[in-house]
């Protein structure tokens, strides 16, 4: 076996986890130092501002094509054996994409960079990013990795959209599972300040990616407007597995997936007092929770509490906690309407509510509602209700601290997942929860509330609100 084609096959064998860098250098010492240099490039490799000349592209693009040819040719019959031990089409990939290091220098590499999916240069881009995941070292690293790789895919996914060239359907099932596998290996993290840096890191770059995808959508093709509708979605349940995991790193340990639908239906909050807290069941305001996980401080009995939190299975994982010293005699509940339980209770977002619903008729399964109620009455009445697809509730969401408001009133800095971002309300209609409009030098004093931003969108580099509610 020539010396560029065992390359390959070693490269291959780390790209599949069969052995380390370290094996496969004391296995065959001679090319140890070379095996070393093309895993430096490759883990190097940035992409570069200068785009490549249309006749290097051709150049390119022919090269590749007889490469593939001959690489093909060579593994159909000259390694027979090799389909048992490796994936030949991985091999294929690699022995191009180390061909194109090793003959064209850093180039052809740097080209590939720029290459969208169905061009002819697109595999070696894909090659160095699989091999850049073989090789590096801790789940950390890995998850910075994985970030990058998935801002990629988004940015080609929108470049795409642009020029109104066809998307590929698998496109949001590539990003989904990259972002699933970003979730994993943070859990695998140890150092809680790593965690939390790529987690509010994770929660800023969703949040950019949901307001360019937002923007283009309006004006796509039809047969692309399903597929960015899709990659929205699961840009949007990342951001919110993110916000859950950076207060309840428990929520990680059960490997939510961007690909299922109930992340958003099964979030909740309720504002009410705590009546009891035994265990891992809370009594809040008359609501029922039990398997509970929260990793901030039990509030303390009698207090009126906000609380949020999503239900995974039958356990509920706690993201905020807000305390007050006085109490309430009414609770308030938010989440979506999952229908009945057998046991004559509704299912709102996973959680068992009794309802007070003799005057109206039920919301349909996926409905957004709102429940009101005196806490002694251990009962709640649905006092809103919309449709999944009602305009009002359409458009981009962000929830954070309100930390600062300039000197004119027309921006502000918000505060989520250990991120600062700033927001223009200066078109804004900003109104507390019971929808009493507010005004500026009332927000003023309102730092340090909990804020919940409607309507996100961005023109150029700034980011506008539609509707900012003040919480209560």
């Amino acid at each position: 076996m020539k010396r560029q084609e065992l390359l390959a096959v070693l490269v291959e064998e780390v790209l599949s986890g069969k052995c380390t860098v370290e094996e496969c250098s004391a296995r065959y010492p001679e090319i140890a130092e070379d095996l070393r240099s093309l895993i430096q490039i490759a883990t190097t490799i940035e992409p570069d501002d200068v785009l490549p000349t249309p006749e290097f592209r051709e150049q390119a693009r022919k090269r590749l094509a007889e490469e593939m040819r001959s690489v093909s040719s060579k593994i159909s019959h000259r390694y027979w054996y090799l389909p048992r031990l490796i994936n030949t089409k991985a091999l294929a990939v690699t022995i191009i994409t180390l061909f194109l290091i090793i003959t064209a220098g850093g180039t052809t590499v740097y080209a590939a960079q720029h290459s969208l999916p169905g061009d002819s240069l697109y595999p070696v881009k894909t090659g160095i990013e699989n091999l850049q995941l073989a090789i590096t070292p801790g789940a950390g690293a890995k998850a910075r990795l994985y970030l990058n790789l998935i801002q990629r895919r988004i940015i080609e996914t929108i470049r795409q959209a642009k020029v109104n060239r066809e998307i590929n359907p698998k496109t949001s099932e590539i990003i989904g599972e990259q972002i699933d596998q970003t979730f994993i290996e943070i859990n695998k993290v140890n150092d809680s300040q790593v965690v939390d840096e790529i987690l509010g890191r994770l929660t800023s770059s969703t949040l950019e990616q949901q307001l360019e995808l937002e923007g283009i959508l309006a004006n796509t093709s039809s047969s692309n407007k399903p597929i960015l509708t899709r990659v929205l979605s699961m840009t949007h349940r990342s951001q919110l597995i993110a916000q859950v995991a950076y207060t309840n790193r428990q929520y990680l340990s059960r490997l939510p997936s961007v690909s299922n639908d109930e992340v958003e239906v099964r979030q909740f909050m309720i504002d009410g007092t705590i009546i009891s807290i035994q265990g891992q069941s809370w009594n809040v305001g008359g609501i029922m929770l039990n398997n509970v996980y929260s990793s901030t401080m039990k509030p303390d009995t009698g207090n009126r509490v906000i609380i949020e939190g999503i239900v995974k299975g039958k356990e509920i994982f706690i993201s905020r906690v807000e305390a007050y010293r006085d109490s309430s005699e009414i609770t308030m509940m938010a989440g979506r309407f999952g229908g009945m339980n057998a046991d004559g209770t509704a299912n709102i977002s996973g959680v068992p509510v009794t309802i007070n619903n003799d005057n109206s008729a039920w919301p349909e399964t996926g409905d957004r509602v709102q429940l009101e109620g005196r806490t002694e009455d251990k009962k709640l009445s649905i006092i809103t209700q919309t449709g999944i697809t009602d305009n009002s509730y359409s458009g981009i969401a962000q929830s954070g601290t309100l930390l600062s408001i300039n000197s004119s009133g027309t921006e502000i800095i918000l505060t989520s997942a250990g991120n600062q971002i700033i927001i223009d309300i200066s078109k804004a209609r900003i109104s507390g929860e019971r929808g009493r409009l507010l005004r500026i030098i009332e927000l003023r004093k309102m730092l340090g509330r909990h804020l919940i931003i409607n309507g996100l969108y961005k023109n150029g580099n700034r980011i506008f609100a539609r509707r900012v509610i003040v919480e209560n």
